[in-house]
Protein backbone atom coordinates (compact mmCIF):
# COMPACT_ATOMS: atom_id res chain seq x y z
CA UNK A 1 0.00 0.00 0.00
CA UNK A 2 2.86 2.37 0.74
CA UNK A 3 4.26 1.88 -2.75
CA UNK A 4 0.86 2.81 -4.20
CA UNK A 5 1.09 6.07 -2.29
CA UNK A 6 4.74 6.63 -3.20
CA UNK A 7 5.77 5.51 -6.67
CA UNK A 8 3.53 2.76 -8.03
CA UNK A 9 0.56 3.58 -10.21
CA UNK A 10 -2.74 1.78 -9.72
CA UNK A 11 -2.90 1.03 -13.44
CA UNK A 12 0.49 -0.75 -13.26
CA UNK A 13 -0.76 -2.95 -10.40
CA UNK A 14 -3.98 -3.71 -12.27
CA UNK A 15 -2.07 -4.59 -15.45
CA UNK A 16 0.25 -6.88 -13.50
CA UNK A 17 -2.63 -8.85 -11.99
CA UNK A 18 -4.42 -9.05 -15.35
CA UNK A 19 -1.27 -10.49 -16.91
CA UNK A 20 -0.89 -13.06 -14.12
CA UNK A 21 -4.58 -14.06 -14.36
CA UNK A 22 -4.37 -14.42 -18.16
CA UNK A 23 -1.29 -16.61 -17.87
CA UNK A 24 -2.88 -18.85 -15.24
CA UNK A 25 -6.11 -19.15 -17.26
CA UNK A 26 -4.17 -20.07 -20.38
CA UNK A 27 -2.26 -22.78 -18.51
CA UNK A 28 -5.51 -24.19 -17.14
CA UNK A 29 -7.22 -24.23 -20.55
CA UNK A 30 -4.09 -25.69 -22.16
CA UNK A 31 -3.97 -28.52 -19.60
CA UNK A 32 -7.64 -29.34 -20.30
CA UNK A 33 -7.11 -29.35 -24.05
CA UNK A 34 -3.99 -31.51 -23.85
CA UNK A 35 -5.68 -34.08 -21.64
CA UNK A 36 -8.54 -34.37 -24.15
CA UNK A 37 -6.02 -34.89 -26.98
CA UNK A 38 -4.19 -37.49 -24.93
CA UNK A 39 -7.38 -39.51 -24.50
CA UNK A 40 -7.68 -39.79 -28.28
CA UNK A 41 -4.17 -41.19 -28.73
CA UNK A 42 -5.08 -43.93 -31.22
CA UNK A 43 -5.79 -41.57 -34.10
CA UNK A 44 -3.13 -39.97 -36.27
CA UNK A 45 -3.11 -36.23 -35.69
CA UNK A 46 -1.71 -33.15 -37.40
CA UNK A 47 -1.49 -29.76 -35.69
CA UNK A 48 -1.74 -26.73 -37.96
CA UNK A 49 -0.86 -23.54 -36.09
CA UNK A 50 -1.81 -20.11 -37.46
CA UNK A 51 -2.49 -17.84 -34.49
CA UNK A 52 -3.72 -14.70 -36.21
CA UNK A 53 -4.23 -12.67 -39.34
CA UNK A 54 -7.41 -12.89 -41.38
CA UNK A 55 -5.50 -13.10 -44.66
CA UNK A 56 -3.07 -15.70 -43.33
CA UNK A 57 -5.88 -17.91 -42.07
CA UNK A 58 -7.75 -17.70 -45.36
CA UNK A 59 -4.56 -18.64 -47.21
CA UNK A 60 -3.98 -21.46 -44.71
CA UNK A 61 -7.28 -23.07 -45.69
CA UNK A 62 -5.79 -24.00 -49.06
CA UNK A 63 -2.78 -25.51 -47.31
CA UNK A 64 -5.07 -27.53 -45.05
CA UNK A 65 -6.82 -28.95 -48.13
CA UNK A 66 -3.48 -29.95 -49.64
CA UNK A 67 -2.29 -31.47 -46.36
CA UNK A 68 -5.47 -33.54 -46.09
CA UNK A 69 -4.92 -34.87 -49.63
CA UNK A 70 -1.40 -35.95 -48.69
CA UNK A 71 -2.41 -37.31 -45.29
CA UNK A 72 -5.94 -38.68 -45.73
CA UNK A 73 -5.76 -40.87 -42.60
CA UNK A 74 -4.87 -38.01 -40.27
CA UNK A 75 -7.14 -35.71 -38.30
CA UNK A 76 -6.18 -32.04 -38.66
CA UNK A 77 -6.49 -29.76 -35.63
CA UNK A 78 -6.26 -26.04 -36.41
CA UNK A 79 -4.91 -23.74 -33.69
CA UNK A 80 -5.73 -20.02 -33.79
CA UNK A 81 -7.00 -17.25 -31.57
CA UNK A 82 -10.70 -17.58 -30.78
CA UNK A 83 -11.65 -14.40 -32.65
CA UNK A 84 -10.69 -16.23 -35.89
CA UNK A 85 -12.60 -19.46 -35.22
CA UNK A 86 -15.42 -18.51 -37.61
CA UNK A 87 -12.97 -18.31 -40.51
CA UNK A 88 -11.95 -21.95 -40.21
CA UNK A 89 -14.68 -23.66 -38.17
CA UNK A 90 -16.64 -24.98 -41.14
CA UNK A 91 -13.64 -26.20 -43.14
CA UNK A 92 -14.42 -29.81 -44.15
CA UNK A 93 -10.83 -31.02 -43.65
CA UNK A 94 -10.42 -29.64 -40.13
CA UNK A 95 -11.43 -32.00 -37.35
CA UNK A 96 -11.43 -29.32 -34.66
CA UNK A 97 -10.45 -25.67 -34.18
CA UNK A 98 -8.72 -25.00 -30.87
CA UNK A 99 -7.30 -22.01 -29.02
CA UNK A 100 -3.75 -20.95 -29.70
CA UNK A 101 -1.45 -20.53 -26.70
CA UNK A 102 2.00 -18.93 -26.55
CA UNK A 103 3.62 -22.28 -25.68
CA UNK A 104 2.82 -23.35 -29.25
CA UNK A 105 5.58 -21.07 -30.51
CA UNK A 106 7.75 -24.12 -29.83
CA UNK A 107 6.16 -26.79 -32.06
CA UNK A 108 8.35 -29.46 -30.45
CA UNK A 109 6.09 -28.96 -27.44
CA UNK A 110 3.39 -30.94 -29.30
CA UNK A 111 5.73 -33.64 -30.52
CA UNK A 112 7.02 -34.80 -27.16
CA UNK A 113 10.11 -32.72 -26.56
CA UNK A 114 12.22 -34.19 -23.78
CA UNK A 115 10.09 -35.89 -21.17
CA UNK A 116 6.88 -34.24 -22.41
CA UNK A 117 4.07 -36.26 -23.91
CA UNK A 118 3.59 -36.52 -27.66
CA UNK A 119 0.22 -35.09 -28.76
CA UNK A 120 0.62 -34.82 -32.55
CA UNK A 121 2.41 -36.82 -35.18
CA UNK A 122 3.12 -33.81 -37.40
CA UNK A 123 3.06 -30.07 -36.74
CA UNK A 124 2.73 -27.42 -39.43
CA UNK A 125 3.53 -23.92 -38.19
CA UNK A 126 3.93 -21.66 -41.24
CA UNK A 127 3.65 -18.49 -39.16
CA UNK A 128 7.03 -19.17 -37.58
CA UNK A 129 8.73 -18.33 -40.92
CA UNK A 130 10.17 -20.45 -43.67
CA UNK A 131 13.44 -20.96 -41.77
CA UNK A 132 11.71 -22.30 -38.67
CA UNK A 133 8.95 -24.34 -40.31
CA UNK A 134 9.72 -28.02 -40.32
CA UNK A 135 8.32 -31.51 -40.66
CA UNK A 136 9.18 -34.15 -38.09
CA UNK A 137 8.96 -37.76 -37.02
CA UNK A 138 9.82 -39.04 -40.52
CA UNK A 139 6.12 -39.01 -41.35
CA UNK A 140 6.30 -36.02 -43.61
CA UNK A 141 5.36 -36.03 -47.25
CA UNK A 142 7.14 -33.04 -48.69
CA UNK A 143 4.99 -32.49 -51.71
CA UNK A 144 2.37 -29.92 -52.46
CA UNK A 145 0.37 -29.90 -55.63
CA UNK A 146 0.00 -26.58 -57.35
CA UNK A 147 -3.35 -26.18 -58.99
CA UNK A 148 -4.02 -23.75 -61.78
CA UNK A 149 -7.26 -21.85 -61.69
CA UNK A 150 -9.49 -22.00 -64.73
Amino acid sequence: MQRLKADLKRSDVLNYFRKVALSENQNSFLDEMLSSLKENKDSKKIAFIQPNGVEEIIIATSLVTSIKKNYPDYDIYFFTRNEYFDLINSHPDVKKVLNYFNKMDDPLFFEGKGANNKYFDIVFAPYLSINNNYFRNAEDIIQYNIYESN
